[in-house]
């Protein structure tokens, strides 16, 4: 055995086994079974045999971005399943490689988010040229070696056509299933559009408010896993009781109840959207054109009522023109909240701290109508600050990293 054909069999070899491993990888953590493993995908003799047959190099080149546009693409499907539990939609879910790429950033530190990208954009790139060299020792098969492996080719096609049990061939499937979906999501934005025009709300005055401070506070991001789920029940549900009863003691009550959420796992912006114009923002597509139309917002509606209308946004880092649409008087974004103190990872500013701003700075005229979204609890892996007395905090310069 020469070692050229020693070199093409090593190859091809590897060409069959990593297109196998990018065929049979799952779009969930679950889907990796012995039974898919155990199935041989028709489409990978697809692939062999048409490049035994015509090993041309443009051919090989859109097999190869083929083949990692798809992994790539169940790699998403892995992500937004564990962050969203639903799969990745190209047509919506771009613009959280932006969000994720801030959240790597505030959590690991800048140096280290540039270090994963670095070494993911790295892996990928020897994969697609490992694939590229592989596949390329199909065409150095001496002629009788590649005429015996085409005839496999096609009888594994065969095959799976008389026996598809013992064979896989979901590809197709799946593909056209993504497709689907983008297309749908673009029928959403157009069906979508004629619920923006529909406003039945009128003008509202809020007679049983009059004179009160009114504040939205969106404390996340845990939901109904909070007091359900038997892992923090026991710590939750007698906590909650002692809150209600010092309320009930300074003669406040406590009213509770669910409410279905348009997302899960993030975007928490599409369940403020929700709640503040009372349409079903489930969709960035739904949120980017609510936020250019003329739908009011409850803040809006509040403002117009004889309300001043304030916002208090610790996660708000960059520019956010969004703002306009809601209707504040007041923006305080992380900047605008003048916190002074060391931040607690991806986490800006204590709770704690916000809501000392919100007493000082927002509650100290006439009646207001506040929206904050507090993030203390929204990254569970963050450290978390102790509570302090309220005359301690100050400018939050109190937290300098030792109180946590």
């Amino acid at each position: 055995m020469s070692f050229g054909f020693a070199r093409a069999c090593l190859g091809t070899l590897l060409a069959i086994l990593l297109v196998y491993a990018i065929l049979v990888a799952p779009s969930d953590v679950d889907g990796l079974t012995a039974d898919r493993l155990a199935r041989v995908p028709v489409e990978l003799a697809v692939v062999m045999a048409v490049l035994l047959a015509w090993p041309l190099r443009w051919l090989r080149g859109i097999v190869v971005a083929l083949a990692i546009g798809l992994l790539v693409l169940r790699l998403a499907d892995i992500g937004t399943g564990l962050a969203f539990d639903r799969p990745f939609n190209p047509a919506l879910d771009l613009h959280l490689l932006l969000s994720g790429w801030d959240l790597l950033n505030r959590s690991i530190g800048p140096g280290e988010a540039l270090l994963a990208v670095a070494a993911a954009s790295v892996g990928v790139a020897l994969l697609t040229v490992l694939l590229w060299v592989s596949l390329g020792s199909l065409a150095r098969l001496p002629v009788p070696a590649r005429r015996v492996l085409l005839v496999l080719c096609v009888s594994v096609i065969g095959w799976g056509a008389i026996a598809p049990g013992s064979t896989s061939a979901d590809l197709l499937p799946r593909l056209s299933d993504r497709f689907n979906r983008m297309s749908d999501a673009v029928q959403d934005v157009r069906i979508f559009a004629g619920d923006l025009a529909d406003d039945p709300v009128g003008r509202p005055t809020f007679a049983a408010l009059r004179g009160r401070d009114v504040i939205f506070v969106f404390i996340e991001s845990y939901g109904r896993t909070f007091v359900e789920d038997p892992r923090f029940a026991p710590t939750a549900l007698p906590r909650l009781r002692s809150i209600a009863d010092r309320l009930g003691a300074a003669g406040w009550h406590a009213r509770t109840a669910w409410a279905a959420a348009p997302t899960r796992g993030g975007q928490s912006w599409l369940s403020h959207g929700t709640a503040l114009s009372g349409l079903w923002i489930d969709s960035q597509a739904r949120y980017d054109r609510l936020m250019t139309s003329d739908r009011r917002s409850l803040n809006t509606l509040f403002r117009r009522a004889g309300w001043r209308t304030a916002a208090a946004m610790p996660a708000i880092t960059l520019d956010w023109p969004e703002a306009a649409w809601y209707g504040y008087d007041v923006t305080l974004d992380a900047a605008g909240l003048a916190y002074r103190g060391m931040p607690f990872e991806w986490v800006t500013m204590p709770d704690q701290y916000v809501w000392s701003v919100i007493e000082s700075r927002l509650r100290d005229g006439p009646p207001v109508m506040v929206e904050a979204a507090l993030i203390t609890s929204h990254a569970p892996w963050t450290p978390l600050p102790h509570i302090l007395p309220w005359a301690e905090i100050g400018d939050g310069a109190v937290f300098d990293g030792t109180r946590r």
